[in-house]
Parts: C-alpha cells; sequence; structure tokens
C-alpha cells in the first residue's frame, strides 16, 4: 500500500504487476493467482476498490507472467515449441503474453472504475515507529514462499 502513496488508482496497478511478477519467476498463473488474490482482495477493499476490478487486475496480471520461460507452463510451451522449430522465441512469447493481458487490463481499470478512484485514498496502517511494517508470522511466511519459488 505504500507503493500507491496514497493514490488509490494505482492500486489495481500494483495487483496486477504484484501477481505478474509471482507468475513470471515460476510457479505460474494458477498459484500466483492463489497467493496474491486473498492479499489484493483484503487490501483493495480497505480501499474502497470494487472487487471485480481487484480480481481482474490479479487474474490478468498472473496470466500475463504465466508463459515466462521460468514457469512451468511457460517451460511447456517453450518445450512444445522448439520441437516443431519454433525454439529460441521465449522472451518474445512473454511479452506478447504479457503486452495482451495488460491490455486487458487497462481496458478493465477503465471500464470497472480506475478513474473514479482518483480521489479515493488508499487505508495504510503505518507501523508504530521504530517497528517492523511485518510481525513475525508474515516473515515466517514470506520466508516459506521464497523457499518455495527458489525450489520450484
Amino acid at each position: 500500500m505504500r507503493l500507491a502513496r496514497g493514490n488509490a488508482r494505482r492500486v489495481p496497478v500494483l495487483f496486477f504487476l504484484i501477481a505478474m511478477a509471482v507468475s513470471t519467476i515460476g510457479p505460474g498463473a494458477v498459484a500466483a493467482t492463489a497467493l496474491v488474490a486473498p492479499i489484493a482482495m483484503a487490501l483493495g477493499a480497505r480501499s474502497g476498490l470494487p472487487p471485480f476490478l481487484t480480481a481482474l487486475m490479479v487474474a490478468n496480471g498472473a496470466n500475463a507472467g504465466n508463459l515466462s520461460p521460468l514457469s512451468s507452463v511457460g517451460v511447456i510451451v517453450n518445450t512444445k515449441m522448439a520441437a516443431v522449430g519454433l525454439g529460441g522465441h521465449e522472451w518474445k512469447v512473454w511479452a506478447a503474453n504479457f503486452a495482451a493481458h495488460a491490455a486487458v487490463a487497462a481496458a478493465a481499470w477503465l471500464i470497472f472504475g480506475g478513474l473514479r478512484l482518483a480521489k479515493a485514498q488508499p487505508v495504510a496502517q503505518e507501523p508504530e515507529p521504530g517497528t517492523s511494517a511485518l510481525h513475525a508470522r508474515q516473515w515466517l511466511t514470506t520466508a516459506v514462499v521464497m523457499a518455495w519459488v527458489a525450489q520450484s
């Protein structure tokens, strides 16, 4: 929420980018959606975002990164492409897939209220001075997820 810097219009875009990044680095769209959606829906609700817009941004973001040469689906697609003589285009395929999903996400942002969020403010809870923004169990969850991503 701090990345939005008080601008609620940025929050759905951040959800798209976070889901895309998680999907790109390995687990694919299904796992990325499962990891990002619960957090995005909770933060979206606190920020006054339409739930449908939040869901669309997360789903399109996860699908935008799905054909990465690092993700499970991307490995399958690129292996099949190489088998039929179309190898060597891994990042081009990812970029085309990203562009298509980014266009759909941009349209969703416009249609489902992105511009109307201009005056809304995201609700960000600032940590107490001298304390961490994350609690111990959140650090543990982050470490487990990072270990899971690293091993896949």
